[in-house]
C-alpha cells in the first residue's frame, strides 16, 4: 500500500496520477492521521511550497508536479517515457505550437528538457501533430462542420467514466427510440446546416458498438441520406470495448466506409 500525505487537497489528483505511473498496480490511498501502516507500505509526502501557492492555476500543478517528478524520479531510479505530462494528449502541445509558428526543435525542446519526455516519445508527438495538421488545414473552417452523434449505451460503466453512459442491459429496449430521436435530430442539424459542407463525423459515446448491427446499418444509411457525404475527411464509430466488437458490427462499419 502506498499512502499519500498532502495537506492541500488541490494537488491530490496531480499526486495520485504520478505516484501510480511510477508504481503501478500498488494500491495507492490518502494518509490520515492514526493511519497504521506495516513495514510493506510506503509513505509518500509531495511537497507543497508557498511559491507553488503563489503561483496561478496551470503554473503551479506543473511545479507540483515537476517536483513530485523528480522526487519519484529519486526514490525510484526510474524515469517516465512521457516525464511528468499527464491528463492532456502531447500532440496536442506540439499541434498548438506548430499553429503559433514554432520551429520543430522548439517544440521537441519543450518536451524534452521543460516535461523530461524521452526524446523518441518527443518525436512521436511532433509527428502526431504534424499528421493532424496536415489533414485539419484541409478543413473549411469558415464554410465547413463538424457533426457527433452520441450513443449513450455501454456494455457496462467503467468505474473512470464521466461520459453519458447507460448500461446496455438495462437500457436495451430504449435503444431503438433513441435511434429514432437521434435520427429526427440528423434531419433537423442538416437543414440548421444547409449550404455549408460537413468535414468530420465522429459516433461516440458511450459505446456506439453496443448497437446491434442492424442499428449500426440504419444509423449510417440515415446518416448517408440526410447529410452530403462527398468530401468527408473523416467518418469514425468509437469502439473502446472489445467486449461489445463482433465481425458483423465490423462487415456493417467496412461497408459504409468508416
Amino acid at each position: 500500500m502506498i499512502y499519500i500525505k498532502l495537506n492541500d487537497k488541490v494537488f491530490y489528483d496531480d499526486a495520485l496520477v504520478l505516484i501510480r505511473s511510477f508504481y503501478p498496480r500498488t494500491e495507492t490511498a490518502p494518509y490520515k492521521d492514526g493511519t497504521e501502516m506495516s513495514e510493506q507500505d510506503i509513505l509518500i509526502e509531495p511537497e507543497v511550497s508557498d511559491e507553488m501557492r503563489q503561483l496561478a492555476g496551470k503554473e503551479a500543478h506543473e511545479a507540483f508536479k515537476l517536483n513530485l517528478y523528480r522526487k519519484l524520479c529519486n526514490a525510484t531510479g526510474k524515469t517516465l517515457p512521457w516525464g511528468y505530462l499527464t491528463g492532456i494528449r502531447p500532440g496536442k502541445i506540439a499541434y498548438g505550437m506548430l499553429e503559433d509558428g514554432c520551429n520543430e526543435q522548439d517544440i521537441l525542446n519543450l518536451f524534452t528538457q521543460k516535461y523530461f519526455t524521452a526524446e523518441n516519445k518527443a518525436k512521436l508527438a511532433l509527428q502526431v501533430a504534424k499528421n493532424e495538421k496536415a489533414i485539419l488545414d484541409k478543413l473549411d473552417y469558415r464554410n465547413g462542420y463538424s457533426l457527433y452523434l452520441g450513443i449513450p449505451f455501454c456494455p457496462t460503466t467503467c468505474l473512470y467514466c464521466s461520459f453519458s453512459s447507460y448500461p446496455l442491459a438495462a437500457y436495451a429496449d430504449k435503444t431503438y427510440a433513441y435511434l429514432d430521436t437521434l435520427i429526427s435530430e440528423m434531419r433537423y442539424a442538416a437543414g440548421e446546416m444547409a449550404g455549408r459542407h460537413l468535414d468530420t463525423v465522429y459516433i461516440g459515446g458511450g459505446t456506439p458498438t453496443t448497437l446491434q448491427p442492424e442499428q449500426m446499418n440504419r444509423l449510417l444509411c440515415e446518416l448517408e441520406e440526410i447529410f452530403d457525404m462527398d468530401g468527408v475527411a473523416e467518418l469514425t464509430v468509437e469502439a473502446g470495448r472489445a467486449d461489445s466488437i463482433t465481425p458483423e458490427k465490423l462487415a456493417v462499419l467496412r461497408r459504409h466506409g468508416v
